[in-house]
């Protein structure tokens, strides 16, 4: 079910926390945006950062940060990390993986066709001795 605020730049909060943890789930900001018809680009993410939570570019993982510092804050009292939510960051890291070596060999095959085809060397060759 999809439910769009379109009052104004007004979401609730609890609005806000399905959208968050629907994007720690895996699903990409712009996939979120569509779906719920958010508006701007940037939104999710200043809601992500107000919650103390930071994205790293062209990942689908978040690490807490501490309100201080850029540093990952650390776990007090000795509290184990909620297993089900790396269990999900996990799933998210293994699907972009698989999807940068689909990309990779994507490419590669791309520039033997281009070199074949086309008869050039595309890939830089580099001095023996050095790397």
């Amino acid at each position: 079910m999809t439910r769009t605020y379109k009052e104004g730049r007004f979401y609730p909060d609890s609005f806000k926390d399905q959208v968050i943890r629907e994007y720690q789930s895996g699903y990409s900001m712009n996939y979120l945006r569509h779906k719920y018809e958010i508006k701007g680009s940037d939104t999710i993410r200043k809601w992500l950062h107000a919650k103390g939570l930071r994205t790293f570019p062209r990942k689908n993982y978040l690490v807490k940060m501490t309100p201080s510092s850029n540093k990952p804050s650390e776990k007090q009292s000795g509290q184990q990390p909620d297993v089900e939510q790396l269990q999900k960051q996990l799933k998210a890291a293994q699907l972009q993986l698989e999807d940068a070596q689909i990309k990779a060999e994507m490419l590669e095959r791309l520039i033997e066709l281009a070199e074949q085809r086309h008869q050039i060397s595309i890939r830089k060759r580099t001095v023996p001795g050095n790397p």
